[in-house]
Formats: structure tokens, sequence, C-alpha cells
């Protein structure tokens, strides 16, 4: 049996964070949250039983297997900068980092490796013999209502994430 738990209070995953100042005009674009789901132990980690977190349109993190997560995120006139911990049922953990300047596009840092948010804003997480292994993703995000989210429905559609979570 499928059970999905979301976290529309921005507290329930960004504890003690405060967000982007409205005076700054840098905004996350929609709400911060995160989303789990579990399913069987036949399902495909990632598809089936996962954990999505998300700033608005700006970042995604979703994690095969992963239990939940927290973080922090400010914002101010330089632009929006924050960090991540996904924890994995299996007992690893990888941390996060981000900084996206007012007028660029910004970087995200995960297991020490530095990515460009222009070549895609989504990342994939999963757990392979004992090490994080971190996929960047194009996929649009901007007609997704991440607090609503069939985050299953989407991995199922998108040929990518499904090729990810599926190997």
């Amino acid at each position: 049996m499928r059970m999905t738990v979301s976290a529309v209070a921005i507290a329930a995953l960004f504890s003690g964070c405060s967000s982007a100042s409205t005076n700054s005009g840098n905004s996350a674009g929609g709400p911060t949250g995160s989303s789990l789901w579990v399913g069987t132990a036949t399902d495909v980690p990632g598809l089936e039983s996962g954990h999505v977190s998300y700033v608005g349109k700006l970042i995604v993190v979703w994690a095969a297997d992963g239990t939940g997560g927290g973080g922090n995120m400010s914002g101010d006139a330089e632009g929006i900068r924050g960090d991540g911990l996904i924890t994995f049922r299996t007992g690893q953990k990888s941390s996060y980092t981000y900084r996206i300047p007012k007028k660029n596009s910004g970087v995200a840092v995960f297991e020490g490796v530095e990515y460009q948010l222009a070549a895609g804003r989504v990342f994939l997480l999963k757990v392979v013999n004992g090490k994080v292994t971190v996929k960047q993703h194009d996929k649009d995000v901007s007609g997704i209502d991440f607090p609503a989210a069939d985050f299953p429905a989407i991995g199922r559609a998108d040929p990518a994430i499904r090729e990810f979570f599926g190997k």
C-alpha cells in the first residue's frame, strides 16, 4: 500500500529558515517544502517510494529511498542561498548547498561537485554501492504544483527520471 506524506508548512523541511525578502525582489517562485511517499518492498525506489525537497521553482532534490531532510534558505539583495540534507533509508546522508544570485542562474553543490543551475534545477539522488550518486536533470518544473504533486506519476512519465531510478 502506498502512503503519501506532504509537508505544506515551510518549517517541516526548512526549520529555522528565513525566506527570501520581498523587499529584495528575490523569491523562491512558489512554495517551499517536501513530499515523502512510501511504497512496498518490491517497488522501484525513487519512483514508487522517495523524498522530494523543493525551494519554489528554484531547486528540486529528488531522492530514492530518502526518509527526510532539512535545510535553510535566506535571501537578500544579492540573491537566494541555502543548504539542505537528505537522509536515506540506508543511513547515508547527502548535504548540498546552492547560491542563486539575483540576475544569474546560480550553482548547486552536491557531494563536492558544483553544478550550474542553467543546465537543470532538478537533482536526482540514489545510493549505489554505499555511495550517493547524483544526476542533474533539466526537467521543466514550472507547471508542477509541488504541494499537490503525484511524484510517482511524474517520475514514471519522465524518461530520464524513470531511467535513473530504474537502474
